[in-house]
């Protein structure tokens, strides 16, 4: 799997034409579930543990809000999340012509991902045509990928 990952990975950094592109505002609006993890830097593993969680939801909406979900608990059903996300205070997103999203909480920069969308499926790594990659760093190297399908 690490190693899938990691093509994947090069592939998205890479922005190879046939697989993905940037992310765009109008590819993020809606509800998205966690369906790949990977830690790149093991030496960052406790700062970044809530992107490491096996349950993660984000709804991206047209307003700019963003509403994320993570957690260890026993799985749930994804509406069930989907309703504590409606009552949840949500953040403030950007995203740039570079596919660079920048999230806010009270106005104050909190986090970065570089967001790549596939065009198509990636069979080696399961992963379906309309999903997204975020791509943090730290230092200008790669730290955690994950890659989240829509589920609304």
């Amino acid at each position: 799997m690490y190693r899938v990952f990691l093509v994947v990975f090069l592939i998205s950094f890479l922005n190879a034409d046939d697989i993905t592109r940037k992310c765009t505002k109008s590819d993020l609006i809606g509800a998205w579930q966690i369906s790949h993890i990977k830690l790149i830097d093991k030496s960052k593993k406790d700062s970044l543990y809530v992107f490491l969680m096996k349950n993660q939801i984000l709804v991206f909406k047209e307003n700019d809000e963003l509403k994320s979900l993570y957690t260890n608990d026993k799985p749930r059903e994804v509406n069930d999340y989907l309703n504590l996300l409606e009552h949840a205070p949500g953040d403030t997103y950007t995203i740039n012509d570079g596919g660079v999203i920048s999230i806010f909480n009270n106005g104050k920069h909190i986090d970065s991902t570089l967001c790549q969308y596939f065009i198509n499926d990636f069979g080696k790594a399961n992963i379906q045509k309309g999903s997204i990659s975020l791509m943090r760093f730290s230092n200008n190297q790669p730290v955690i990928g994950n890659v989240y399908k829509k589920i609304k």
